[in-house]
Formats: C-alpha cells, structure tokens, sequence
C-alpha cells in the first residue's frame, strides 16, 4: 500500500499501511477525513507531542473508533498533563502559537497506547512498521521505518535540521539523528517539506 501525503493544516500528515502518521493542527480533522473516508484506519501513530502535529488526535480517534499510539515519555504532553518547555525567541512564539495563528486547543485524546509495545525495531509485526526513538526534539519523538523509507516527524525538517530553540533537548537530539544513519532507508519522509534522500543528511549536522 505504501506511504501516502494527505492535505492537512500544521504538518505533513501521511497514511501508512491503514495507519495515520500525525494529525495536524486542531482544524485538519474534517479535512483528513474526507481523503481517507474509502479507507479502514487501524490506529493514529504520533510521532512526538507539538501541537501541529497532535492537533486533530482527539477528534480522529473518536471519528475513527481507533487506537492512538506515541512514545510513553511524550503521553503526559499529548494528555495536557505536562507542558513542554523551548527555548528563544521561536519558544515564546510557540507558546503565543493560539493567539497568532488561530490555533484551536486540541480535542482530548480519551488513551495513548505506548507505541513501543506494538512496532518496537527488530521485533516481527503484521504491519511491517517498525518505531525507534529518537529523542531530543522531544522526550518521546519517534521515526518510522518502513520498506526502506522513514518517516521522521520533525527530526529532520525539509532536508534540514530542526531549529534548536523548538528542541527539548539539542545535544541529544544531533545524537538520535547520527544516530538514524545506521538505520536501511532510502527516503525520508519528514514532518514539515519535501522527501529527501538518506545521501542529503550527510554533512548537515
């Protein structure tokens, strides 16, 4: 079936062997629904807790009926039970991020699944999805790997690195991107642009 861009508000939303990866801002909900309405959704995969990415969650798994899954160290954020702190000018951007850009508050996700328990790397599983984590942009960001192709969150943006000031933590997230190199791809499928080749990560780091 193979890895599928959807139109959506926020970031890169992509359909992924019946799996949704991310769900935008808080106002991509309908506009999701509509392209995927032939389809039957086994569950959401949250590649890590910022707004533009989880936006729409809640109100996709209620449509869904589904399961949503995300890193067990990022759960307390999608929950509302944790805020996460960034740093910089960028940083105070984001927490006035409602205000400028009309930004809805999220609709509760009612339960997180820990995706670890389900697609963990090196473990065999009827999707042949498989997730490590990568932390650093956030506690639990994770990628995807499936049939030589990664899908990164925001790990890597447009070919680039993330900007430092939206980074939970920066020395370890320049460590989980080495830290993909050893893994097999060919594209990369990232959260914010274009698909890019595994050869154009070289050098930028």
């Amino acid at each position: 079936m193979g890895i599928r861009k959807l139109e959506a508000k926020g970031c890169n939303v992509y359909l992924l062997n019946n799996y949704l990866i991310d769900t935008g801002t808080s106002n991509s909900g309908e506009m999701i629904l509509k392209q995927i309405s032939d389809e039957k959704i086994d569950g959401i995969i949250i590649t890590h807790a910022h707004l533009d990415h989880i936006g729409s969650a809640g109100f996709l798994q209620r449509e869904l009926g589904c399961k949503v899954y995300a890193h067990e160290l990022d759960i307390p954020y999608i929950l509302g039970d944790k805020k996460l702190r960034y740093s910089g000018f960028l940083g105070i951007l984001v927490r006035f991020g409602e205000r400028l850009f009309k930004w809805e508050p999220p609709e509760e996700v009612e339960k997180i699944d820990k995706i670890l328990d389900v697609f963990e790397v090196g473990e065999s599983t009827h999707t042949d999805i498989a997730a490590l984590h990568t932390p650093g942009h956030t506690p639990g960001s994770i990628c995807l790997i499936y049939d030589k192709n990664l899908i990164c969150g925001d790990l890597l943006r447009d070919g680039k690195l993330s900007n430092k000031s939206f980074c939970s933590d920066y020395e370890q997230y320049l460590h989980s991107v080495r830290a993909i190199m050893d893994l097999d791809f060919e594209l990369v499928y990232s959260g914010h642009g274009r698909v890019f080749r595994k050869e154009e990560i070289k050098g930028i780091y």
